[in-house]
Parts: structure tokens; C-alpha cells; sequence
């Protein structure tokens, strides 16, 4: 029975985050909801039949973005009932949609929920109205405040929040506050992102020519060694570099990103990884309409992985997770030639003290998480 993650990226938004870079259109009017997602039914309809998915097995579907809780309730429900059409859920579907403060109320979260929502993750990035207004937020804390107070009061079960450290000018207190401020509400996922800047965002600009306003790495280090400590202590496990959450709330749909399995990606820039074949839509949404509206699939990129390739990428993804990588699974997929060459990398690694290791099982050390990037590109090629 093939299984399958189902991500739709919804690329509207309110306003255009200083830090972000990710594919993203002002939101105008309905027109744009109800047109945008019947190009995406079509997009799905033409990716089932193309890919052969008929018939497969939901895992998790994920509404990302952008702002997809712009969508109304209504959109939302029609959209997991159009689904339905070519899928069947599991019996333990995780469905989460991301939610940015300020543009649901309590009817919207009844409805969604109604509808086959059972997770949301908050935007919160954080709680200082200074960071808010130098990235250009399209919310104030208090919408911040409003949906954290009805998420932890009306009964929603699974909920989680990011949080972002690493802002100009901000201070290791500050960092604290932020994350002391969301424990009050006793998420059951947190996730700790370091401010990410990619050039023609305009951060990544004033942060080329004022770098010294910004934390420096050494600092950013200690931060996130007082977080994930702070957390483990209020009983948070570290699942991910990233991400922490109360035992059994773990995100499924993240998971399966990286445990390295098959999801159908939907929508302006999503990424698919179908059969060993990693694929990513136009990211222009001028182009994806025109070529859907031509049946045509909209993909602009696509790459089939070689067996070496595959073996980074599990490694890769694997090794982000507390579960870690366990090389007798490896060497029963992959060329034991291969696997030894990586090994020895590994065992070099664990030497230094950024890797632990229990039986066949490899996974970052506390030292390892905070130079994740350097610990990979010495195993990987």
C-alpha cells in the first residue's frame, strides 16, 4: 500500500515579511482564493494520473504558505472532501494548517476543525512588537496574545508556535522572555528557527551592511543550548534541530520529510519527491497558471536522484532527527561499499564528539546540533 504526505503551498499574503524570500503574492480579494485553488484541484488531478497516485494512502496533508489561513473554513472543507476523490486518509491523517495571528477567530477554528483540521501551528516569530515592526509582521501582539489564548482555552488538542531568535539588536534576555512568554500557553509543539536571510529579501540587505547590529554566531549558539535545556526540563522533547514537542505530538507530516519519504507537493514553488524523482513547481504564479490552464504540469525542475545522491539525502534528513540513522536499515537499501565509506565518516565524527551513537544507531550530539551544517557536509559528498 503506497503511502503519501500531501503539501499545498496557498502564497498570499497580507504583506511581505522583511526576512522572507519564499515564493508570495499580495492577497487582493476571493477572486484570488477560489481561482487560485481551482488551478491547484486541476494541478492535482493532472500530478494523480501523470504520477499514478490514484488510490494511495494520506499520511498527513499540510496547508503552508504564505498565509493559507486566509482561506476561509469553507475553502478549507471543500478542498479535504475534493481529496477524497483520489486518496484515502489513514485512520491517524494529521491535517495542520499554519495560522499567522490576526486573521482567524474562534468560528474559523470550530469550522476548520469541523471540517478535518486536527492541527495548527501559529506563527508567532515573536512576541516584541519592536521585531514585529522591523520585519514588517502583518500582525500586533495583541492578535499574537489572541490566538494563543483561544488555542490553549477552546479544547484545540494538537497546536504548536514558531518562535525566531537572532534579530538586530536583540538580547540574550529579550530571547528569554520570548520563549518563557509562549511556555504560559503550554504549546504541544514548539519551533526555534535562527533568522534566516537569503538575498533579495530586504533584511538580508540592512544585515550586509550593519552585520554587527545581529546576535553573532557564537551567541546564537549559547541561545539555543539555554533553549533546548530550558525545554527538555519542562518535559519538550528534541525531536528535530529544530523542533521540540510534548511526547505523542511529534508533526507527522514533518516527519516523513525527514524519514525521507514520498509527498505530493501542490501550488506555486511546492517541491514533490515521487519515486526517487525530486520535482518543484514554477515558482512564478503567472507561469503555473498558464501551463495548467493548458494541462500542462507546472513543473519547472526536476531531477531524478542516483542511488549516491539518495543515500546523502536520507543521511542527510535522517540524521536531523533524534531517531538518528541506523546503518544496518541503510545497508539493506544501499551498497554496502557505500555505506561502510560513510561510516568511517561517521565513526570519525562520533570520535570528535558531535556525533553519539547506540548499537547501529548514529545521531547529533548536543555539541553536533550546533554546527548541524559542518557535521553533514563531512559525511555527505
Amino acid at each position: 500500500m503506497r503511502t503519501l504526505s500531501l503539501y499545498l503551498h496557498f502564497p498570499f499574503c497580507l504583506g511581505k515579511c522583511t526576512y522572507c524570500d519564499f515564493a508570495s503574492y499580495p492577497w487582493s480579494s476571493h477572486h484570488d482564493r477560489n481561482s487560485y485553488l481551482a488551478l491547484v484541484c486541476t494541478e492535482l488531478s493532472l500530478k494523480v494520473k501523470f504520477f499514478e497516485l490514484e488510490g494511495s494512502v494520506l499520511e498527513s496533508v499540510y496547508f503552508g504558505g504564505g498565509t493559507p489561513s486566509l482561506l476561509d473554513a469553507p475553502s478549507i472543507s471543500s478542498f479535504l472532501l475534493y481529496l477524497q476523490r483520489f486518496f484515502r486518509y489513514s485512520g491517524k491523517v494529521e491535517i495542520t494548517v499554519e495560522v499567522n495571528p490576526g486573521t482567524v477567530d474562534q468560528n474559523w477554528i470550530r469550522e476548520v476543525a469541523r471540517g478535518g483540521v486536527n492541527r495548527i501551528q501559529v506563527g508567532v516569530q515573536s512576541f516584541d512588537q519592536r521585531f514585529l515592526l522591523f520585519a514588517k509582521r502583518a500582525c500586533k501582539v495583541e492578535d499574537i496574545y489572541a490566538i494563543l489564548e483561544l488555542l490553549s482555552t477552546q479544547g484545540f488538542q494538537n497546536w504548536g508556535a514558531d518562535l525566531i531568535y537572532g534579530w538586530p539588536f536583540q538580547g540574550f534576555a529579550e530571547w528569554q522572555k520570548e520563549v518563557k512568554e509562549l511556555l504560559k500557553f503550554e504549546p504541544c509543539h514548539v519551533s526555534i528557527y535562527e533568522l534566516s536571510l537569503h538575498f533579495p529579501s530586504p533584511m538580508a540587505w540592512f544585515a550586509k551592511r550593519h552585520p554587527r547590529s545581529f546576535p553573532s554566531d557564537d551567541e546564537k549558539a549559547n541561545w539555543f543550548s539555554w533553549t533546548r535545556e530550558w525545554l527538555i526540563q519542562r518535559g519538550y522533547l528534541h525531536y528535530e534541530i529544530s523542533n521540540f514537542a510534548k511526547p505523542g505530538f511529534e508533526c507527522q507530516h514533518n516527519l516523513r520529510y525527514w524519514r525521507n519519504e514520498e509527498y505530493l507537493g501542490l501550488g506555486v514553488a511546492a517541491w514533490s519527491y515521487l519515486r526517487g524523482e525530486r520535482h518543484r513547481n514554477s515558482r512564478h504564479l503567472r507561469n503555473y497558471r498558464f501551463h495548467l490552464e493548458n494541462g500542462s504540469l507546472p513543473i519547472e525542475y526536476r531531477e531524478a536522484l542516483s542511488l549516491p545522491q539518495r543515500l546523502d539525502e536520507e543521511i542527510f534528513l535522517r540524521l536531523r532527527t533524534s531517531e538518528g540513522l541506523d546503518t544496518e536499515i541503510l545497508s539493506q537499501r544501499y551498497p554496502v561499499a557505500l555505506v561502510k565509506e560513510k561510516i568511517e565518516r561517521m565513526e570519525f565524527l562520533l570520535q570528535e564528539g558531535f556525533l553519539q551513537k547506540e548499537g547501529s544507531r548514529y545521531f547529533l550530539s548536543a555539541k553536533g546540533m550546533l554546527v548541524a551544517n559542518q557535521v553533514f557536509s563531512e559525511i555527505i559528498d
